[in-house]
Formats: C-alpha cells, sequence, structure tokens
C-alpha cells in the first residue's frame, strides 16, 4: 500500500476573534445594504422585467426545474444558457454601476430574497465574476465583506445547486488568496452546526489541482468521516475524487487507511477515477 502522509488533525479555532470579525462584517454590510436599497430595487427590477419577457409561452420548463429541486423553489423556467445570456446583456448594460462593490454585495443579497431560483444563480454568477474585483488589495475589510456575504447566503435557501456555486469558486478563491483570514474560517466551517457549511469547507479547494493543501483536504475528511448525512458523504468523495486527477496514490492510501470511518458513497467517490 501507498506510504499516506500523517493528516494533521484541525487546528483550534480563536472564536472569538473571528466572531468579533464576523460581527464588524455583519452590521457593515445592514448598513451598506440599507444605503444602496433603492439602487438594488431598481436593478433587480430591471432584471426581473427581462425575466419575465424571455420566458418561452407556457412556462418553459418552470415545472421539470421545480421537480428537479423536489420542489423547494419556484423557476421562471429559464434554461441556463438563456438565463447566463440575459445575465450578461444585464451586466453589460450595468457595468459601471456594478463597479461599486457596496452596491454589488448589496445586490447579491437582495436577490436572495427574490422568490424566483434564477435570482438565487444570479446573485452566485455575479459573486464568481467579480470575485477578484472584490477581494481588492486582499485586506481584512476586504475579505469580510464577501466572506461574510458568501456565508449568510450558503446558509439562506440553502441546497446543493448554489452552495456548490459558492463553495470553491468563490469562497475557495477567496481562502487561496487570504490564506491567513480564510483557513481558520474553514476550520470554523467544518465543524459547524450547519450542514451546508461543513459541506462547503469540505470542497472549497475543489479544482485547485495541484495547488490542493494535502493535509487541510484529508485533515477535512477525516474530521467528518463518520457522519452519514448524504451531502457530506457525496461532498468528501467528490473532494478526493477531485484531487485523485492529481495525486491518485495519496487519495487511495488515505481511504485504505480510513477505510473503517468512511462511508460506503464517499469511498466509492473518492476511488471512481483511479485504476
Amino acid at each position: 500500500m501507498p506510504k499516506v502522509k500523517r493528516v494533521k488533525k484541525v487546528a483550534a479555532i480563536d472564536h472569538e476573534t473571528l466572531g468579533t470579525q464576523h460581527g464588524s462584517a455583519e452590521a457593515s454590510s445592514l448598513a451598506l445594504a440599507k444605503e444602496h436599497a433603492p439602487k438594488v430595487k431598481q436593478l433587480i427590477d430591471d432584471f426581473r422585467q427581462v425575466c419575465v419577457s424571455a420566458v418561452p409561452v407556457g412556462g418553459g420548463d418552470a415545472q421539470g426545474m421545480e421537480a428537479y429541486m423536489r420542489n423547494q423553489f419556484k423557476f421562471f423556467g429559464l434554461k441556463a444558457p438563456l438565463r447566463k445570456q440575459l445575465q450578461l446583456l444585464f451586466v453589460r448594460k450595468h457595468t459601471d454601476e456594478l463597479q461599486d462593490h457596496a452596491l454589488l454585495l448589496a445586490l447579491c443579497t437582495a436577490l436572495w430574497n427574490e422568490s424566483k431560483r434564477e435570482f438565487q444563480y444570479f446573485s452566485v454568477d455575479l459573486l464568481r465574476r467579480y470575485r477578484q474585483e472584490l477581494l481588492g488589495g486582499g485586506t481584512s475589510t476586504e475579505f469580510w465583506a464577501v466572506m461574510g456575504c458568501v456565508e449568510r447566503l450558503i446558509c439562506t435557501k440553502s441546497w446543493w445547486d448554489t452552495v456548490d456555486g459558492l463553495a470553491y469558486p468563490v469562497a475557495g478563491y477567496m481562502v487561496e488568496h487570504c490564506p491567513a483570514l480564510g483557513v481558520p474560517l474553514m476550520q470554523q466551517w467544518i465543524g459547524h452546526d450547519n450542514m451546508w457549511l461543513r459541506r462547503a469547507a469540505i470542497l472549497h479547494q475543489v479544482c485547485l489541482k495541484k495547488k490542493t493543501d494535502e493535509a487541510r483536504l484529508f485533515g477535512f475528511c477525516l474530521a467528518r468521516a463518520e457522519e452519514r448525512e448524504f451531502f457530506i458523504c457525496k461532498a468528501i468523495g467528490w473532494a478526493l475524487r477531485d484531487y485523485s486527477k492529481w495525486n491518485p496514490l495519496a487519495v487511495k492510501g488515505f481511504v485504505e487507511k480510513n477505510r473503517k470511518s468512511l462511508s460506503a458513497l464517499s469511498i466509492k467517490e473518492a476511488l471512481r477515477k483511479i485504476s
């Protein structure tokens, strides 16, 4: 069996410091949301009208989309290619306004309050599109403004379709570029009461390829290995399978060493690409 690196335990977290940073970011976010509320409402009304006008006669694919999401959310019924085309047109029309980062974050938050799921997809896509600009110089203020927003969205109207879109494309990007702030936050998420934050912590390094922090990945998977929640087991398998593309021997060794703790689903998913 291949030699396996010793997996580090998840480090202790300074909850008091993280709590203070979260609280400060939350207060600032609420103040900015109130300040930008009129403009945000105008932008959302504009996007809503675009979506309504684009819905095919008969409601498009709304029923099928709602059924696929177990009827938890309402949809306009816009297929992804059309929705993304509409989003692009909107972004081009409002390019100047979206350069205001406070307004952009307020818009992303407000989109989450809308009833149709396409609004949440647009919010996720905006955060992904502007993640580099939002992080800016990587200051503590910039980091917490984005991650405070991301954490709230992950915990609200939660399902895999939006959580996964925020986990590694947005949260993972922030952690990669601000590890001093991001890694302690991920250590908090992996032990959080909210299952979706735990899932996001497991997935935040997906697509980092050879830049993946192996010790953190294996440590997080091991921390939740005995959990039998489907979305956690699936996330562990996905994260390990993604890393197996770059280091299959390490993943195989980790699975073999921890086979008694890992779920059958996690093992199956982790080894899927390993011959």
